[in-house]
């Protein structure tokens, strides 16, 4: 999981928290904090990753059952207009909120991109046999 994938939840549930003040029947409790932001991450690392998770691996990784992660996708989805794109402006005033609250974050971010860009790097240069078979 990323920075960006957390930052992007976060957003995701202002914009259905945005949504619901103008049209939407939601409302965001201590009984389903917990899973909105389950499912948001989810929805936000679907949306930024080639091979993302099943929905079966967050399932058990958190302790949420399969169709209870599936309705509440559906729904959330549905909440957003399908619409899980977060504006540059909203994303950049939420990753610098992190960066004021914790300015070593910056650093560790940048990190761990260089790290991912290296690491990416050595993967297309030298792929692995295995995957480069035909079945």
């Amino acid at each position: 999981l990323r920075t960006t994938e957390l930052l992007q939840a976060l957003a995701l549930i202002d914009t259905i928290s945005r949504l619901n003040l103008e049209q939407q029947p939601f409302e965001l409790t201590k009984e389903n904090v917990f899973l909105v932001l389950l499912v948001c991450v989810m929805i936000a690392h679907k949306s930024n990753c080639d091979r993302p998770f099943s929905n079966g691996w967050w399932s058990r990784k958190f302790g949420a059952t399969l169709p209870t992660i599936n309705e509440s996708e559906v729904f959330i989805l549905k909440l957003l207009n399908f619409n899980t794109l977060v504006p540059l402006s909203i994303y950049q005033a939420y990753q610098m909120t992190i960066f004021l609250v914790e300015p070593f974050m910056l650093q560790q971010v940048e990190n761990v991109n260089k790290c991912e860009c290296e690491n990416k790097t050595k993967q297309e240069s030298n792929p692995d046999p295995e995957q480069l078979q035909l079945n």
